[in-house]
């Protein structure tokens, strides 16, 4: 069992959040964390969802750990779906943020299609995984598939934003530490070229400028439609 919090904005010096998570098995404490994030993070949202990638980063590594310790892991964790096939609680956000780290685990960040034919083998590791973790038909593997794919290229925009340049402009040379057990030094130079290449930044920089003034602007919380409509309902 596992159980994660989250201090915002608690360091009265820099503004960072502190990430807390606890591992319980057999009542005892098998593991447990209280770090502080990387980032100054402008809401709870945001704090929040560091705090539960953090924690689920460990699920995976010490569903792995047990299982190699010959404790098979067959339990699965149930996740409600909404009429429209979105996922809902119970269990919602802790099932796309498993998606997230197994994405980040399997599929390099040097991938710039999600529909590559090579991607084959990782698709189905990632689907075989989550589908060993939670309980899911054979008709949610698109959306799991999808979101994965949505996942996939918000971390590559993430890493372009926060952690390919430091305060001074400068490139930097190796991988973000908080992501280095997922990024090889060579992945992430490959990456930063890429990045960096003029049309590239070209292109990027027209997204962003078109980002900003959508014709249909909207906002929505990361607890997205279809939680939003749970929450409404049950109140």
């Amino acid at each position: 069992m596992a159980y994660y919090d989250k201090d915002y904005a608690g360091d009265i010096e820099d503004r960072k959040s502190t990430s807390n998570y606890v591992f319980l098995l057999r009542s005892g404490v098998l593991a447990g964390s209280s770090k502080k994030q990387p980032m100054v993070t402008l809401s709870t949202t945001v704090a929040e969802f560091i705090a539960t990638t953090f924690c689920m980063c460990q699920v995976v590594w010490m569903r792995k750990i047990l299982e190699n310790l010959g404790h098979e892991q067959s339990k699965c964790t149930m996740v409600g779906w909404n009429e429209s096939g979105q996922p809902v609680d119970p269990n919602s956000s802790m099932f796309v943020s498993y998606i997230g780290a197994v994405v980040r685990q399997n599929v390099p960040i040097t991938i710039d299609n999600w529909r590559d034919k090579a991607l084959k083998d990782a698709k189905d590791i990632i689907w075989n995984d989550i589908q060993t973790t939670f309980v899911l038909d054979e008709e949610r593997k698109s959306y799991v598939l999808r979101v994965a794919g949505k996942i996939h290229r918000g971390f590559r925009s993430h890493l372009s934003n926060f952690y390919l340049k430091d305060r001074e402009g400068n490139t930097n040379a190796e991988p973000p530490k908080i992501y280095q057990h997922y990024i090889s030094k060579d992945e992430w130079s490959a990456f930063v070229s890429k990045r960096s290449d003029p049309a590239f930044v070209n292109i990027s920089t027209a997204n962003r400028e078109r980002a900003s003034n959508p014709k249909h602007p909207y906002k929505k919380s990361r607890m997205g439609y279809a939680r939003l409509e749970q929450q409404i309902v049950s109140n």
